[in-house]
This record gives structure tokens, sequence and C-alpha cells, in this order.
């Protein structure tokens, strides 16, 4: 695996595997200081914990990039977060990837 987090903007920020409020402290952060880069991409491949309000917080973040007309795209997405989003109706608004590409 590459190395994760890496301060550049052309890596993809990896989300831990626990996106729960619990674990808020651990990878809120990385997202707020990449919240003014014109183009992000997330990698929740090892996403396997989620929680709606952790699922509401990465919506705001999306929701907040697109109306500054900046970019987030998905480099790979878990199917655990795929299932939760795709349950509380959250896949439109995070801008998920078609599964399967």
């Amino acid at each position: 695996m590459s190395e994760p987090n890496r301060d550049d903007t052309t890596s993809p920020y990896h989300l831990p595997v626990s996106l729960r409020r619990e674990a808020l402290a651990a990878w809120r952060p990385g997202l707020l200081e990449r919240l003014r880069r014109d183009e992000v991409r997330l990698d929740a491949s090892d996403v396997a914990e989620v929680d709606g309000p952790s699922l509401e917080g990465l919506v705001a973040f999306v929701e907040q990039r697109r109306r500054a007309g900046q970019r987030t795209t998905w480099s790979a997405v878990s199917a655990q977060l795929r299932r939760a989003a795709t349950w509380l109706g959250f896949s439109e608004a995070l801008e998920l990837p078609p599964e399967g590409t």
C-alpha cells in the first residue's frame, strides 16, 4: 500500500477503517486541510465501519467544495461505505462513482 495521506495534491486522501463519530478526531483534520484545494481525491477502500453522522460530515465536505467550484473525486469506495451511503440516500450527494469503476 502507498504511504497514506502524503501531503501532495495528486495523492488520494486515505480515509481510515473507521468512519464513526468516535474516530472523527483522527480523520476530520485531514479533510479540513484539503477543503480549499482545487481537486481532492478520496480513497475509501479501507472503510469498514460507517455511521450516519460521519456520512453527513462527508456530504457537507463534498457539497461545500462543490459550491466553491472545487472538484472531489473517489479513487476507491469500499462496499461498506457504498452500502451505508445508498441506504441513507447519500450516494448522489457524495458523488460516488458508479459501482465497479
